[in-house]
């Protein structure tokens, strides 16, 4: 009895630090999917020439306004 019960909480150990680890890899893949689709956008903008837009828009509004 005192063998089954000790087999139950070796077993439970290792399922319960199996879902920390595929808890952590979530983790890791969220992080690492939302920073590739932040440079995907990054490089959709400046390939769509809104950076450059956005850059003489803001430099004439400073000249004009001499900040």
């Amino acid at each position: 009895m005192e063998q089954t019960v000790a087999w139950m909480r070796m077993a439970a150990l290792v399922h319960c630090r199996a879902q920390r680890k595929e808890r952590k890899l979530m983790a890791v893949w969220w992080i690492v999917s939302k920073e590739a689709k932040k440079e995907a956008f990054r490089k959709y903008l400046e390939f769509s020439g809104v950076i450059d837009s956005l850059t003489k828009g803001i430099v004439s509004f400073c000249t004009l306004h001499h900040y």
